[in-house]
């Protein structure tokens, strides 16, 4: 069956006002007000996800897995979440070039869920057989929290300190400092200092993003260790290049 709701005007009865008011204050947190969006990204966006977002194969069993109880086509859910979030203006821009939007869940941590697009490499002007953005990263149904899967619960505000610091602390995890300092002293990281040939080489890249691949896995697992959701390849790549100034670089396992 057509999404045809994801194309046209998506009719928002599933969608309640409390969902809504959730996406919206998504905007408020740290990570969306210092990354908005650019007008010419945002020039390529449509309310209507489905006319310009590629679904992967592999993603659409979570998105079963979360909206099927009231959709018959769960992916319109998803489109209902996207409208709501890109005309609230709940849509931010990540350090990889990718495009963040909340959904009307929780996660297990308390924070709003969201799901990431990026453009699409297979795409180009003029061909019809790819679009030219594809949903990337979206959570599984064990990321979500179960007994709320409708949102906040009835006579809860949506606002919850957890998700909506008002402090700019939660915009990046801070730096250990001091501590890691102690790491240069101790016998492995003495007996197990990279070359400086490695070194010069690694100093071509100069964000972290650039020569390894984050998977989903890992990246959860970094936001649960933290207690709340940030930019997490903007924190690999700041700690990075801050290593690199430091020195603190060592093989591990010979590799």
């Amino acid at each position: 069956m057509e999404d045809a709701l994801c194309v046209t005007e998506a009719n928002d009865a599933f969608l309640l006002d409390r969902q809504k008011e959730m996406i919206a204050m998504a905007a408020n947190q740290p990570w969306y007000r210092n990354s908005p969006v650019p007008d010419e990204v945002k020039s390529e966006l449509s309310p209507y996800f489905i006319s310009f977002v590629y679904i992967p194969d592999q993603i659409r069993p979570s998105i079963d897995d979360l909206y099927s109880e009231k959709y018959e086509e769960p992916v319109d859910g998803l489109c209902e979440d996207w409208k709501a979030a890109f005309e609230s203006g709940s849509i931010y821009q990540r350090a990889d070039g990718g495009v963040g939007f909340p959904l009307r869940f929780k996660r297990m941590n308390g924070h709003v869920a969201e799901a990431i697009i990026k453009r699409n490499t297979c795409y180009s002007a003029g061909n019809s057989d790819f679009s030219p953005w594809r949903l990337m990263n979206f959570p599984r149904v064990q990321d979500v929290a179960l007994d709320d899967l409708d949102g906040c619960a009835d006579g809860e505000s949506c606002q919850s300190p957890a998700s909506f610091a008002d402090s700019e602390p939660g915009l990046l995890p801070e730096r250990l400092g001091e501590e890691l300092s102690s790491v240069l002293e101790t016998s492995d990281f003495r007996s197990n200092r990279i070359s400086s040939s490695t070194i010069d080489s690694l100093g071509a890249y100069e964000r972290f993003q650039d020569m390894v691949y984050l998977n989903a896995r890992w990246r959860n697992k970094l936001v649960a260790l933290v207690g709340y959701d940030f930019d997490v390849l903007a924190f690999l790549d700041r700690e990075w290049n801050w290593a690199k100034e430091q020195g603190i670089l060592k093989e591990y396992e010979g590799r």
